[in-house]
């Protein structure tokens, strides 16, 4: 049987109003907003949480964030190992939720092991919707001279990204 939850006494946010709604109450089912009103109708075995006049919201959505750089040193971000990586990003991720964002969409870094992991309940996290690696790991190819042709740098061998992490060497 899916586990129901009753929310209780808070102020429901009517984001479509803009307004905070009182006297409502937040019927959760299983991991989904089931119903929300006054007098619901509640399941058998619904547990009901009292909320105190708290503010209750849809959960965030951050558009815009790096799960595995925890650290602003993007080398130490970049060379630390993945299973390092993994478990600081577990770290984001939980604390990301427990600030109310249910939804995360990283731009650069998380690989799909960080979506399964939340999707079969290893970590706790929000939902991680991922673009694959970010373009720091590129940079490195980069320096190569191999895919900097079409950017205009071939003649030092760095594209553009590499320049904004590297100090490009002394024109020949």
């Amino acid at each position: 049987m899916t586990p129901s939850y009753v929310f209780t006494g808070g102020r429901v946010l009517d984001a479509a109003e803009g307004t905070l709604r009182e006297g409502l109450d937040v019927l959760v089912t299983g991991d989904r907003i089931a119903a929300v009103g006054a007098g619901l109708a509640l399941p058998e075995n619904c547990d009901s949480i009292g909320v105190g006049g708290r503010t209750i919201m849809p959960g965030l959505i951050d558009c815009h964030v790096h799960v595995v750089a925890e650290s602003l040193d993007l080398w130490s971000n970049m060379t630390a190992p993945a299973s390092l990586a993994a478990l600081r990003a577990a770290r984001v991720k939980d604390e990301a939720l427990q600030r109310g964002f249910t939804t995360l969409r990283d731009l650069g870094g998380a690989d799909y092991g960080l979506v399964r992991a939340v999707n079969e309940g290893v970590i706790a996290g929000p939902r991680l919707v991922i673009c694959g690696k970010g373009m720091p790991t590129c940079a490195r190819v980069a320096m190569t001279g191999r895919a900097c042709s079409r950017i205009g740098w071939a003649r030092w061998g760095l594209s553009l990204m590499a320049l904004t992490m590297f100090a490009p060497p002394a024109a020949p």
